[in-house]
């Protein structure tokens, strides 16, 4: 009788390490899967800070000017933007008018609509912040506004 239950006990310690070596690498499992979006998560948890106003002011050898205004909450942004260029005899040769935009942060990158001042979706571009400067992209063609351009904080 003692022989069959340090048998059975024997069999259930080692069902139950067994249970518990598994059960630990299917957590260190899932702690893998899930580490991308919890950094993903805390990322989002201190967006960078798109607020203020961008612009290419003060450059004196510009023969445009590209104008940026964000409010931002949390990962969200808005405001309004505005593009005008003039010849070399400094007579305006297009403006863009003060148009609005929104999009969402992602990493040190927001994805904007831009819009008419109609209210008309216009283009779509990339906010990209590098230290004190502002790369604006145009991924989505359009007349008004320039396929890229270096803005500051102002």
């Amino acid at each position: 009788m003692k022989k069959i239950l340090l048998n059975i006990s024997i069999i259930i310690s080692l069902g139950l390490i067994s249970c518990n070596s598994n059960k630990q690498g299917s957590e260190s499992t899932n702690q893998q899967t899930t580490q991308p979006s919890q950094e993903k998560q805390a990322n989002n948890l201190n967006p960078p800070d798109f607020k203020g106003k961008w612009s290419n002011e003060g450059d004196v050898a510009a023969t445009s000017r590209l104008e940026i205004e964000i409010n931002q909450i949390d990962t969200k942004i808005e405001g309004t933007i505005t593009y005008e260029e003039w010849d070399e005899k400094g007579e305006p040769k297009l403006k863009s008018g003060l148009c609005s935009i929104d999009g969402t942060i992602e990493g040190e990158t927001v994805q904007i609509n831009l819009y008419s001042p109609k209210g008309a979706l216009q283009a779509e571009g990339q906010l990209i912040k590098d230290g004190n400067n502002l790369k604006f992209v145009l991924t989505k063609d359009d007349n008004f506004f320039p396929k890229e351009f270096i803005v500051w904080k102002q």
